[in-house]
Formats: C-alpha cells, sequence, structure tokens
C-alpha cells in the first residue's frame, strides 16, 4: 500500500515539473517468489481481530462502573463513564 502512495507522491511531482522522472515507477510486489525455498517463505499471516470478545467487553465496561479516585476530577470521572449511545438526549417536545 506504501508503494502506491509513493509513486502517486512522485508522479504528482512529475507533472509539477519538481522531478524529471518518477522513480518508483517500475516498482511492483511479487505475491509469491517462485524461486524461494521452503525455509524463506514466509507464511501468510492472518489479521488481527478487531473488536472485543464477549468476555473483554465486559471487562472493559465493568471497569467504567469502578469508584473513581477522589483524585479524579469531575470532569474526568464523566469522561471515562460516557459510553456511545448512553449520553442522555432531550426527547422531542410533544404537542397533544
Amino acid at each position: 500500500m506504501w508503494i502506491a502512495a509513493i509513486k502517486a507522491t512522485a508522479g504528482y511531482f512529475v507533472e509539477q515539473t519538481k522531478l524529471n522522472v518518477n522513480p518508483f515507477a517500475g516498482i511492483k510486489v511479487r505475491k509469491d517468489d517462485p524461486s524461494a525455498t521452503k525455509e524463506n517463505k514466509v507464511e501468510p499471516r492472518t489479521p488481527p481481530r478487531k473488536g472485543f470478545n464477549e468476555n473483554e467487553a465486559r471487562i472493559i465496561l465493568t471497569a467504567t462502573l469502578a469508584t473513581p479516585s477522589h483524585l479524579t476530577s469531575a470532569e474526568m470521572k464523566a469522561a471515562k463513564r460516557w459510553l456511545p449511545g448512553s449520553a442522555p438526549t432531550a426527547a422531542p417536545a410533544r404537542t397533544s
């Protein structure tokens, strides 16, 4: 991904006549090197998971209920308790 960014940046500089040629134009990333031996091959890794499992979420949310230190400011106490969607919202006024 970073190669595409540097190629595009250098291409922009060529267009703006700040560079004569794009030095990154010919660079390609090989997906699999057939000459690599089995010992040298890097096994593809699974991407890291996103989010929390149920136990991790329980630990985090339980920690927000802990009694804060007496040294913590009121603003910081409120910030530690905030959760998306938990902020009070004004109910729409009813006309009846």
